[in-house]
């Protein structure tokens, strides 16, 4: 059976030579280094290159027929559809962080290395700092400083283990900068067993175009006659005891956003202890008076 055909909502391209000035690109830069046009996220750029999009798709097909030979075609076929029109990007965060997010429009969201590296949080414990550092570098080389992340979700919820509080990002903030890895990028470094010099593996990356290939590809092998969105919501996202164990497909959005980005939120629990409780309270006083989408003005 051919390939399913992806409808371009956005365009990510990965040139090979700039459409401005016809120079030859710098695959790890957003700009063109001669006439500073911008040539898109290149971590979208890297996730749309035709060898990984082809790998995505091969995936794809041989987790198609696989679907067919277990029985669970019409469940494959739904959980595509599903991945491609009802999936969105949510953070998690710890409801004081929320809280202070909300309060302040002109805040941004900012990843661990941008945090460390502007003096607004102390690095991590030396062994976690420098597996972060190897993991993100791994991944993304320079940039992974302009690297936020996020998961792929169904109903709006992410990992615990990450923060009570998860926020879904509006589609239109992200997806031309988003682009989706298998699994959790430091599992997914171990799995792989990945060196300084290993290639990374094709095929396990794409961007918001292909993202439907990409998670029916990993989930397949778990559906099972009948199954339907809440099954596959908890597949797509599943709390392990701890994070080595959780499993998600995760988001990298290039660059920072601010609480206009956010389309909803949602929440694990009430909080584990009087401050969680009162920062959630002030969470849903705020969200509540806001639209939720568009806002504000």
């Amino acid at each position: 059976m051919n390939p399913i055909t992806l409808t371009r909502s956005v365009s990510p391209p990965s040139p090979e030579r700039c459409p401005n000035c016809g120079e030859e690109c710098v695959e790890s830069l957003r700009h063109c280094a001669v006439c500073s046009f911008d040539l898109g996220c290149p971590n979208v750029r890297a996730a749309h290159r035709p060898k990984e999009t082809e790998g995505v798709s091969g995936r794809f097909r041989a987790a198609r027929e696989s679907s067919k030979a277990r029985g669970v075609s019409a469940e494959f076929e739904a959980l595509a559809e599903t991945i491609e029109n009802e999936t969105h990007v949510v953070v998690a965060v710890s409801p004081i962080l929320a809280r202070s997010f909300l309060q302040d429009s002109k805040q941004l969201y900012q990843g661990y290395e941008k945090l460390v590296e502007g003096g607004s949080r102390t690095p991590a414990p030396q062994e976690f700092d420098s597996q972060r550092y190897a993991v993100a570098g791994k991944l993304f080389g320079h940039y992974a400083e302009d690297i936020r992340y996020g998961l792929l979700s169904i109903n709006g919820r992410s990992l615990k283990n990450y923060g009570i509080v998860h926020i879904q990002l509006r589609d239109i903030a992200i997806k031309d900068r988003v682009s989706f890895l298998h699994e959790n990028s430091y599992l997914f470094v171990r799995e792989f067993d990945l060196k300084p010099d290993s290639p990374l593996p094709v095929g396990y990356r794409c961007s918001w175009l292909n993202k439907k290939e990409l998670v029916a590809a990993k989930l397949e092998s778990s559906l099972v006659p009948g199954s339907g969105k809440e099954e596959w919501a908890r597949l797509l996202v599943n709390n392990g005891e701890t994070r080595d164990r959780d499993q998600c497909v995760e988001a990298h959005i290039y660059g920072p956003f601010n609480s206009a980005a956010i389309e909803n939120i949602e929440y694990e629990n009430n909080g584990f202890n009087r401050q969680d409780r009162l920062d959630i309270e002030i969470i849903k006083d705020i969200f509540g008076h806001k639209k939720v989408s568009g806002w504000p003005s």
